[in-house]
């Protein structure tokens, strides 16, 4: 997971460098989970490793969870079923000065039809921080197997 101590999971980003913007992901098609895999897929919002927001697919579950990490500890989660679909996901992070906006959006639905999971002051997030937080994609498992497509990855 993001916040393990010893193991890697794969992560890609990029700094957020604007206080009003949105960074989104497709997700191609997805796969069920077979075996003890338990692949989690999503976007994030990184500090640290002890101040994150994600929104991600569990896929054994079939449903969409956001969560927001402070001192490790789970502080603010959501969940909510999506359903199993082969037609793809679209997940993304809408962000002002005052708050982040959880989003995703199943299939081929329009750019009109993000579903709003949670939303979260920034504050919740803040520290003293020297540098801003990255946003990136990430995949998880439990074992190796599962494969996941990101496409049209974006950070404003």
């Amino acid at each position: 997971d993001l916040s393990h101590p010893e193991m890697s999971p794969t992560f890609i980003g990029k700094r957020q460098r604007k206080l009003d913007g949105r960074s989104t992901v497709t997700i191609g098609s997805l796969v069920e989970a077979e075996g003890g895999a338990k692949p989690r897929f999503g976007i994030a919002c990184y500090k640290e490793e002890h101040r994150y927001l994600r929104i991600f697919h569990d896929a054994p579950e079939s449903v969409i969870v956001f969560e927001v990490i402070k001192a490790k500890k789970i502080a603010k989660t959501e969940r909510r079923s999506l359903g199993f679909t082969r037609e793809g996901l679209s997940l993304g992070i809408k962000y002002t000065e005052k708050e982040y906006s959880l989003l995703y959006k199943a299939g081929h639905a329009t750019d009109g039809d993000w579903i709003c999971l949670a939303v979260v002051d920034t504050l919740d997030l803040t520290n003293r921080d020297f540098v801003g937080p990255v946003i990136g994609i990430f995949a998880t498992a439990e074992s190796s197997g599962p494969k996941v497509t990101f496409k049209d990855f974006n950070v404003d």
